[in-house]
């Protein structure tokens, strides 16, 4: 028991490793100066609107197949169930204090795309395409509540438009997910089919590469009073994940399918959404504080998201 714990942890610490030192090749070019905002801005923008639709519907429409993957419709619900019950929490914590709502949103959402698909590629090669299914019907409402719920705490405005929930992942999946329960998958040409896979395949280095350079920008000099920090980190890091890992033992869920399991923990402890520190910058609100505790959040991940699914692995 103790090897499966330690030979677990090992690889998952390792894995998040070879991700931070992208992340940190990044952040270096941007603080050097090699690479400027405006670009890492393209880029970002680039991955949106291009790479990561062409990822998530070539992955949809060729590995989803409703009737061999079960209880693939609990994945979107879950998603904005987790999320929703860390603002709860985060807000029983934080009390009425209504500045604090970039803590909210801090505690609750996770970085479910950018930040996990990398951790899936490197620990789960053979099954990466099942993983990468998981995580873009996870996203599927969960990028629109961050667009939406999430922009409202961390900005501190009442602003919600409905344009915020349209994006190019949301309409690629939802066109994926059509075609495969259309039958008209099968009637998708290869010529069509490949350029995007192609696209596709270039996300995942590109949005580690933009994660790096997006939290390169940070510094812990604007972190909030200890008690907030340690408030959040206990949220993101310790109940969100301890209440998932709970309810995947009580449902049986390594027995039932091992792979979604392992998926669904290493969500519920993964940092928190890049997009966060985005929002504000675009928007206005906490940006100091939250790119601070952005920063403080994926050093402290680097370390309990390899405990928590090593703790997972050996119950």
């Amino acid at each position: 028991m103790s090897s499966i714990f330690f030979i677990t942890f090992g690889s998952m610490f390792s894995a998040i490793s070879q991700i931070f030192i992208v992340m940190g090749i990044a952040a270096l070019l941007l603080r050097k100066k090699v690479i400027s905002s405006d670009q890492i801005a393209g880029l970002s923008q680039l991955t949106v609107v291009v790479l990561l639709p062409a990822l998530s519907f070539t992955k949809i429409v060729n590995g989803f197949r409703p009737d061999q993957t079960a209880m693939w419709w609990s994945l979107p619900l879950i998603g904005i169930l987790m999320v929703t019950f860390g603002i709860i929490v985060a807000k029983v914590l934080y009390g009425k204090t209504t500045e604090k709502g970039f803590l909210l949103a801090l505690s609750a959402f996770q970085n479910c795309t950018f930040f996990v698909l990398p951790i899936g590629k490197i620990i789960y090669p053979n099954q990466f395409d099942q993983f990468a299914l998981y995580v873009f019907l996870m996203a599927l409402f969960l990028n629109p509540y961050l667009w939406s719920v999430g922009k409202v705490l961390v900005t501190n405005t009442s602003q919600m438009k409905l344009k915020q929930f349209i994006t190019p992942p949301l309409i690629a999946n939802l066109l994926a997910i059509f075609f495969v329960f259309s039958g008209l998958d099968r009637f998708l040409p290869q010529i069509l089919m490949g350029p995007m896979e192609l696209l596709g395949s270039a996300t995942v280095p590109v949005a580690t590469f933009i994660l790096g350079a997006t939290l390169g920008s940070s510094y812990l000099n604007g972190l909030p009073k200890l008690s907030d920090c340690l408030k959040m980190l206990f949220t993101r890091f310790a109940i969100i994940p301890g209440v998932m890992i709970g309810l995947l033992y009580y449902f049986k869920m390594k027995e039932v399918n091992p792979l979604m399991a392992d998926f669904l923990v290493i969500e519920a402890a993964a940092a928190p959404a890049t997009a966060l520190v985005i929002q504000t910058r675009k928007y206005g609100g906490h940006e100091k504080a939250v790119g601070s505790l952005m920063f403080l959040s994926y050093v402290v991940c680097l370390f309990m998201l390899p405990l928590w699914l090593a703790l997972w692995r050996i119950l």
